[in-house]
């Protein structure tokens, strides 16, 4: 696997890496005329999405102020803000395949032969194709002759349908284009190719039912795999796998599959996602994180390897900042790896410091593994919040011993104490974005706000120092809503295919499944927990991070529960070791993007990482084994779930 890259100007500005298609998307180039209609209409819709995630912040911001002042809240807010996340995420989901944004995995991909890529890239784009072309026909009749309104507002629920008809209409033209643009012949034999899939599956319907019957969990496995290996991005990987259940299934309708897709983002709670987004986008504009970091670097710098020690402390506080893991590494990584440079620490360990401390960071809120998995789970998004502060310390403070270590060892030279002045006003100039975390879990904790709620604050809060005090100019804010949108919209999008799959896995039974197998393999919490952090680790790796959340948080969450291990702790090690996983090399996306983002080799990394990521995993293993690390803030607190 070669090394990933930061594909995008979108993608760059936020710091999330959008997996690259590689060969299998790089097909001739579209005549100029469609050229140009996509790129004027990609420009329409990423401005139309940025407005409205805009709009949506304001407008739930607006009923927390509402609702302080009068004592009366917004009802028809709720509807409302759903209805602008379904738009953002279907129209997000139709502009990230249009700029080859969707989360994707080459390793597979990169195995066939290099001649024979443009047939297979073009087989994989008619798998995409026919996923698509299915919701399509199966949304139409939803948005003609859908009935039902909404509770509050009254309004048709062909509103919630229409998007998912227009997103998914608009990936049909993308794809299409891009197999109407390719060499004749490889286009020929492309669809040959899959004509040939699709009949060897109608005529193997038999085994793959009695395969189902055993494991839908091998078919579902099988599907993924032949999608990743034709190129298909992982949202439609996880999409196919989850129809082909569904059609061995002839008493189900194929119109569940659109109805499943909205359900998997029609949340309140997921609102908070593109919020915390955007929030880690605006903090990034004309270097307002750069002042938390210059305190950090102050404080750590005359310690035994302090440049790397600001490293752990700055991506802690980052991650409760953003949300985002990459993006935390985009913001620190321009600063972090020129200060270890100059106390002698190698480029690499920069890549392999910035690793872990991201694993770490996971369980750091606002962390959207976490958002992801409250949505999916039972358990309260305000415990697991701060669940998490207290386990991401313990496995940080493992980190830091290490890079104490090999800077003693390797007599690694330290920065001078900063004269009082100069730490003053670093100090000084810090307070408006380390307001931040005090605003986001102050709202919460205190009972102020919901995390929703928080999120909208923390969003206006950041617009504010943003243009009052760093004279950020609206162009600024609008690339932003825009940058943060899209990338939204690629995650939510994922969320809502993987929705399909795991329902259909809910029908078939994989839980009760899983959990027989379980509990017959072990009745030890402590071999279980350490199973888990294996099969995360692994999933997380493959699945490139968050889809693993989603699809194994609630398969394995209730065997937890049987086991008598708390849902908060569980939730907290499933939710770094995905993250170790993200970032674990040689497959780790968050690894790849990281060595990009930092200017290093992808192969020269790979030793030191692995030793860091070792201590992070040592980190995790100790919060496991410990369930009072993460239980003894939520307690404190008197918060749901904490016994």
């Amino acid at each position: 696997m070669g090394q990933a890259e930061v594909v995008g100007s979108d993608a760059r500005a936020l710091g999330v890496k959008a997996a690259a298609l590689t060969e299998r998307e790089r097909v001739t180039p579209p005549p100029r005329r469609w050229d140009l209609l996509a790129g004027y209409a990609d420009a329409a819709i990423g401005g139309l999405i940025g407005a409205l995630l805009l709009a949506d912040a304001l407008l739930v911001f607006g009923s927390v102020v509402m609702r302080g002042t009068t004592g009366d809240s917004l009802p028809w807010v709720y509807e409302l803000s759903t209805i602008l996340l379904v738009l953002i995420t279907f129209l997000g989901g139709a502009t990230a395949f249009h700029r080859d944004e969707h989360i994707g995995m080459t390793a597979l991909f990169d195995l066939w032969p290099e001649r024979w890529r443009p047939v297979v890239g073009v087989t994989g784009t008619g798998m995409t194709l026919a996923f698509v072309l299915v919701v399509v026909y199966q949304a139409l009749p939803l948005v003609l002759f859908g009935t039902g309104t909404l509770a509050v507002t009254g309004l048709s629920l062909r509103v919630l349908y229409a998007p998912v008809l227009v997103g998914c209409g608009l990936i049909a033209v993308s794809a299409a284009i891009r197999l109407l643009s390719s060499p004749r012949t490889t286009m020929l034999v492309g669809v040959g190719v899959l004509a040939v899939v699709f009949v060897t599956g109608w005529l193997a319907a038999g085994a793959l039912v009695a395969v189902r019957d055993v494991s839908p969990l091998i078919v579902a496995a099988a599907a993924i795999l032949l999608c990743m290996a034709l190129g298909v991005s992982l949202a439609f990987a996880v999409g196919t796998a989850g129809l082909l259940l569904l059609l061995l299934h002839p008493e189900l309708q194929l119109s569940t599959v659109p109805l499943q897709m909205l359900a998997g983002v029609n949340a309140f709670v997921m609102l908070a996602l593109p919020f915390f987004i955007f929030t880690g986008s605006i903090l990034s504009l004309r270097g307002i994180s750069a002042r938390l970091m210059g305190v950090i670097n102050d404080v750590t710098g005359p310690l035994p390897g302090g440049a790397a020690l600001s490293g752990v402390v700055s991506m802690y506080l980052f991650s409760g900042l953003s949300g985002a893991k990459i993006a935390d590494v985009a913001a620190v990584a321009p600063i972090l790896g020129p200060s270890m440079r100059n106390r002698g620490h190698e480029p690499e360990e920069v890549v392999a410091v910035l690793s872990a401390s991201a694993a770490m960071g996971e369980a750091v809120p606002p962390s959207l593994a976490i958002l992801i998995l409250t949505a999916i789970t039972t358990v309260s998004t305000a415990s697991l919040f701060l669940a998490g502060l207290m386990p991401a310390a313990a496995v940080g403070l493992v980190i830091m011993a290490l890079i104490v270590y090999r800077a003693l060892r390797y007599r690694l030279p330290r920065n001078r104490i900063p004269r009082a002045g100069i730490l003053a006003r670093h100090f000084i100039a810090a307070i408006p974005p380390g307001m931040m975390p005090l605003i986001i879990f102050g709202g919460i904790i205190g009972g102020v706000a919901t995390p929703i709620e928080a999120s909208t604050l923390a969003v206006v809060y950041g617009l504010l120092i943003a243009i009052a005090i760093y004279r950020t100019s609206p162009v600024q804010i609008g690339r932003s809503a825009v940058a943060s949108a899209r990338v939204s919209g690629m995650l939510l999008f994922l969320l809502a295919t993987t929705a399909v799959l795991v329902w259909m896995m809910t029908i078939d039974g994989v839980a009760a499944q899983l959990q027989r197998a379980a509990l017959g393999f072990t009745h030890s919490p402590i071999l279980f927990m350490l199973v888990s952090i294996v099969v995360l680790v692994v999933s997380g790796s493959f699945f490139e991070g968050l889809p693993a959340i989603v699809i194994f948080a609630p398969l394995l969450l209730p065997i937890a529960e049987d086991l008598g291990i708390n849902p908060l702790h569980y939730s907290v090690v499933l939710v770094m070791a995905m993250g170790v996983g993200a970032f674990l090399p040689p497959l780790g996306l968050g690894y790849f993007a990281t060595c990009a983002l930092t200017d290093v080799r992808s192969e020269r990394a790979v030793k030191l990482t692995l030793l860091y990521m070792s201590a992070a995993l040592l980190g995790i293993i100790i919060v496991a084994a410990v369930p009072q690390i993460t239980l003894v803030l939520p307690r404190l607190a008197h918060m749901p779930g904490a016994p």
